[in-house]
């Protein structure tokens, strides 16, 4: 396999990475064979459903749960020791949350969860494997980057996301050798083509410079213009992989959607609480033909019917054009505003 792309724990099972059924879609089109492998869906079997859509989103997100679980597995010492303030708040949360000893489900699972993801990732064989990572996923895909570094060092590791964006993914190229490459900003455009280059590279030429020029490791990506040229998602490994998950009944899923990037509200006002644009504020959006098309090919392709949109703001435009016609023509599609 080209590549493999991954979902790290410690995430929701509720839908598929939007970034990863992109990138999926995208490597494909570019005739590299390119998998994903949701890795998040095999720890929530481990621990538990309830446990895992907890830890993803039940307690304060400060606290970082998710990241600590796998925090010693890291096995470094720039890992600090937790302050017992920390661990007040940590306790606290957890038994408002009415969970039990989790020290102890960590010491029995975590070290063991990530020989595991390896072992997983490895019986695939493949060149590049790819990280996307945000919200608490950070310490599990380093954890399990590191895993498949000290078992194949030829991997070629990468890691993107929103936990990458900007200084926090140089940052981590500095501090984890286990990354060989990490992409900050949107690498919807970027990474099929790297990806090629690299594995010819590696193959027929290795020394010869890269087009892309990374720097010390770091792809700065520039922000996609016309979304109408990106392919539909797929998201048809991670529908197959939660077939497999025995209460995979008590889930229901919803389809990620994108209609639009940036803030048409931003670029005029820009909200003094907000960060989620921190580089890419310039409102692009999808054709309502294109929309309405991309939105039909999911609920076909998937046979549900519940849309997640991952957009910051509404486009005006689909108001009229997109909403409007979904509900005369009776389409088979349902938005999801709140799970």
């Amino acid at each position: 396999m080209d590549v493999l792309l991954l979902s790290a724990p410690v995430v929701s099972v509720v839908r598929p990475s939007a970034a990863l059924g992109l990138l999926q879609a995208t490597l494909r089109r570019a005739g590299l064979s390119a998998s994903s492998l949701y890795l998040n869906l095999t720890f929530a079997q481990w621990i538990g459903l309830d446990l895992n859509e907890c830890l993803a989103g039940g307690l304060p997100s400060h606290l970082l749960i998710g990241d600590w679980f796998f925090a010693e597995a890291l096995r470094t010492d720039r890992i600090r020791p937790v302050d017992q303030t920390y661990e007040r708040e940590r306790h606290s949360a957890l038994d408002k949350a009415g969970i039990g000893d989790l020290d102890a489900l960590r010491d029995q699972y975590a070290q063991a969860f990530v020989r595991f993801a390896a072992e997983k990732i490895m019986a695939s064989r493949p060149r590049v494997v790819g990280f996307t990572t945000m919200f608490e996923q950070t310490a599990a895909s380093l954890a399990i980057a590191a895993a498949v570094k000290a078992s194949s060092p030829d991997t070629v590791v990468c890691f993107g996301g929103a936990n990458c964006h900007g200084p926090m993914g140089t940052v981590l190229r500095e501090h984890f050798p286990q990354i060989d490459y990490v992409f900050t900003g949107e690498a919807d455009q970027t990474f099929a083509p790297f990806v090629k280059e690299l594995l010819q590279r590696n193959a027929a030429r290795h020394g010869a410079e890269f087009s892309l020029a990374p720097r010390n490791g770091v792809v700065a990506t520039s922000p996609t213009r016309d979304l109408d040229e990106l392919p539909v998602p797929d998201y048809s490994d991670y529908f197959a992989q939660l077939s497999e998950l025995e209460e995979h009944y008590r889930v229901r899923p919803s389809i990620p959607f994108e209609s639009s990037r940036g803030c048409w509200w931003g670029q005029k006002h820009h909200c003094t609480f907000c960060g989620l644009n921190g580089e890419g504020m310039t409102f692009r959006e999808k054709s309502p033909s294109r929309l309405l098309d991309e939105l039909e090919t999911l609920v076909v392709r998937h046979a549900i019917a519940r849309m997640a949109a991952t957009d910051n703001i509404l486009s005006p435009k689909h108001v009229a054009n997109v909403l409007e016609p979904m509900v005369g023509e009776h389409r088979r599609a349902q938005l999801v505003l709140r799970d």
